[in-house]
């Protein structure tokens, strides 16, 4: 039966398949999400799945994360965490940090990410406004991939310190 009300909830494994009127708030070590939730999910794991649709926004963190086929997101999506894979489509906008990131899906806002190791936009990404992220590597964009907008990388500080040590060595090296 569905909960007509907000959810709050924790623990080791967290299964929740039925719908949410209102508000989601879940900490567990896995979590999976196959209900409806009525407005905005908040989600701390170690693994989880989201595979339903949520009506507003989501803001997650996770070792890995999972939005689903079967999943949409009405609103924004936070993320910080490891690994994040979206394979269903966001109607706001994405902010984001993290490990390994793979967008495979329509995005209707701006995609803007703070530090990532590594950012894909797999076959099925299209990114209806801008792309700005700050990673050490470029992006890895796949044919039938699309970004409507600006496509801005920002070199990383590390990779920037990295860079400039290298200058300097050259430069050092061309000086004696």
């Amino acid at each position: 039966a569905p909960v007509i009300n907000d959810v709050v909830t924790g623990g080791s494994d967290i299964v929740l398949n039925g719908d949410i009127s209102n508000d989601l708030i879940a900490a567990g070590g896995t979590v999976t999400i196959r209900g409806k939730i009525g407005n905005t999910a908040r989600i701390a794991g170690g693994t989880i799945t989201i595979d339903g649709p949520i009506t507003n926004d989501l803001v997650i963190t996770g070792g890995t994360v999972i939005i689903g086929k079967n999943a949409s997101i009405g609103g924004d999506l936070l993320f910080a965490g490891g690994k994040l894979s979206v394979d269903a489509p966001i109607h706001g906008k994405i902010l984001m940090t993290g490990g390994e990131i793979t967008i495979n899906s329509t995005v209707d806002g701006d995609v803007t990410a703070g530090e990532v190791g590594q950012l894909t936009l797999g076959p099925n990404a299209k990114v209806n406004g801008n792309l700005s992220y700050t990673s050490a590597n470029k992006a890895q964009q796949a044919a039938g991939s699309a970004i409507l907008g600006k496509n801005e990388m920002h070199l990383s500080e590390k990779n920037q310190e990295n860079q400039v040590a290298s200058f300097a060595k050259t430069s050092l090296y061309k000086l004696t």
